[in-house]
């Protein structure tokens, strides 16, 4: 990271768990000043009562959602940006995110996380479908 008066990081669409990890980096015990932004389609939910700045983000799909995500980095110069909804999109498309200088906390192996996305999507739908089948007994 470069050297600057605070750093910025950033967390989308977040657990309520965010809120211990903002006041976390926020109370880190080297002192570095931190600025936290945090959206969230909810303007209540947990996760953005922590950040210094948080706003609602829109719900959209895939790339589209990739490239609000970069127009947002880009537009609060954001220096590291820690993922949690579609990450794989982000990891298809981290180039975008370089090329504006934010780093981001995701998986670059795009294989593996299609591997891993498919295999939790797969063992959800078989919960789901076996816990539906066991209400109808």
């Amino acid at each position: 990271m470069k050297s600057k008066k605070e750093y910025r990081v950033y967390f989308n669409r977040w657990f309520s768990v965010a809120y211990h990890y903002m006041n976390s980096i926020r109370n880190n015990e080297d002192g570095l000043p931190f600025k936290l932004y945090g959206t969230h389609p909810d303007p209540r939910h947990m996760a953005l009562q922590a950040a210094d700045y948080a706003t609602t983000e829109p719900v959209l799909d895939s790339l589209d959602y990739v490239h609000w995500l970069v127009d947002f980095c880009k537009e609060h110069e954001i220096d590291v940006f820690i993922p949690r909804l579609r990450m794989l999109d982000i990891a298809r498309n981290i180039e975008l995110f370089d090329a504006i200088g934010t780093k981001v906390t995701v998986c670059r192996d795009v294989e593996l996380l299609e591997k891993l996305t498919i295999s939790s999507t797969r063992k959800c739908a078989r919960a789901a479908l076996w816990r539906c089948r066991r209400t109808r007994s």
